[in-house]
């Protein structure tokens, strides 16, 4: 279970693909590509849902790994039961990291709470890491933009 886990985590924290854009390369193979410099890296074709737009997503070192050892992509049907996975791993991992929210509670307010990153990590943590990542490497924001399709707030991607 938790090896399914880290597979997700791999290739969504790699791609800054949402859930549903990771079950759907399921069927797809990575395409090389090689440049005028004969540098050569690898990308897989997808349709977004969320959009309906093709896409090209690059398939970093870690995800190739887990293509190469399964011989594809894994299925990823249930956001849900990915998210249980994901907190399984990092509670079978020692992860007790606490994470400060802040929440808007109707006729309450604002109200500050602490929680577990175990309890509180979902399949999304992974698409927020890979935005920090990308920004933290000073890659240009408006390129992250683009390559994710997100309206990004500073602040609030977080390691994974």
């Amino acid at each position: 279970m938790t090896q399914h886990a880290k597979d997700f985590i791999m290739i969504a924290s790699t791609t800054g693909m949402r859930h549903q854009s990771v079950a759907l390369i399921y069927d797809e193979h990575p395409i090389e590509i090689i440049t005028p410099e004969v540098d050569k890296f690898y990308v897989v074709m997808y349709q977004a849902d969320k959009t309906g737009i093709k896409l090209l997503s690059p398939i970093m070192k870690p995800a190739m790994e887990v293509y190469d050892r399964l011989g594809r992509f894994p299925s990823y049907n249930s956001v849900t039961t990915i998210t249980r996975q994901i907190r399984r791993l990092l509670i079978e991992i020692g992860i007790e990291d606490e994470v400060n929210l802040t929440k808007t509670i109707f006729g309450v307010g604002e109200v500050k709470v602490t929680k577990k990153l175990n309890e509180i990590a979902s399949s999304h943590v992974c698409r927020a890491s890979f935005i920090t990542n990308a920004l933290n490497l000073r890659m240009d924001r408006n390129k992250v933009k683009m390559m994710t399709h997100q309206g990004m707030n500073d602040g609030t991607a977080i390691f994974l």
